[in-house]
C-alpha cells in the first residue's frame, strides 16, 4: 500500500520524537514506557512481588517496566492480538481479550492470584467514523474494568490508556 503524505508526514514526526529517541537510546521498546515510569513514579501503582496483567501489551513497553519493577518474585502476564517479542519475566499471551477461550487462558495463568495493577493499552481497529470509534474503544475500556472488577486485589489498580480521538 502506498503511503499518503499524512502517512510520511506521521512517520517523520514519530522518528524525531525525542521520547522515540530516548526510548531507543535506552533500550525501551516503545515511548509508552516513559508514560507508565511516570505514572508509577507519581502513584505508586507497580510494587515488588505484585501480579500485572498488560492487556494490549504489543510492543511491550509497559510490560518492559512492570517486569523490571515487580522483580523476579512478581509476576507479569501480557495479552495483545498481535505478536510481541519475549521480554525477560513476562509471559505473554496471543489472542483476541473479547474472546473466552482467551479470557480462560489468561485466568489459568493468574491460578487464583489476585492482581495489584491491571494495565490496558487495547485499542481496535480504526474505522475513520468517530462514534464507531468511540464505541469500540469504550467497549475495550470496559471490559478492561469489568476484568479488574473480578481479579484485582483490594488494594489494586487499573490503567487505562484511551486512544486520541477527534471528534
Amino acid at each position: 500500500m502506498k503511503r499518503t503524505r499524512t502517512s510520511k508526514a506521521w512517520m517523520q514526526e514519530h522518528v524525531n520524537d525525542p521520547f522515540v529517541q530516548l526510548a531507543r537510546k535506552e533500550g525501551w521498546r516503545s515511548r509508552a514506557a516513559f508514560k507508565l515510569i511516570e505514572m508509577d513514579e507519581k502513584d505508586k501503582l507497580l510494587r515488588r512481588g505484585e501480579v500485572v496483567i498488560d492487556l494490549g501489551a504489543t510492543p511491550g513497553g509497559w510490560s518492559q517496566v512492570a517486569a523490571k519493577r515487580v522483580g523476579e518474585s512478581g509476576m507479569v502476564l501480557a495479552l495483545d492480538l498481535l505478536e510481541m517479542e519475549p521480554i525477560h519475566g513476562v509471559e505473554f499471551i496471543q489472542g483476541d481479550f473479547r474472546e473466552e477461550d482467551v479470557l480462560a487462558r489468561l485466568e489459568e495463568k493468574l491460578n487464583g492470584r489476585k492482581v495489584g495493577l491491571v494495565m490496558s493499552d487495547m485499542a481496535p481497529n480504526m474505522s475513520g467514523v468517530p462514534l464507531v470509534d468511540q464505541a469500540r474503544i469504550m467497549y475495550l475500556a470496559e471490559l478492561g474494568l469489568e476484568f479488574s472488577k473480578a481479579h484485582l486485589k483490594p488494594d489494586g489498580a487499573i490503567a487505562v490508556h484511551i486512544s486520541n480521538m477527534v471528534l
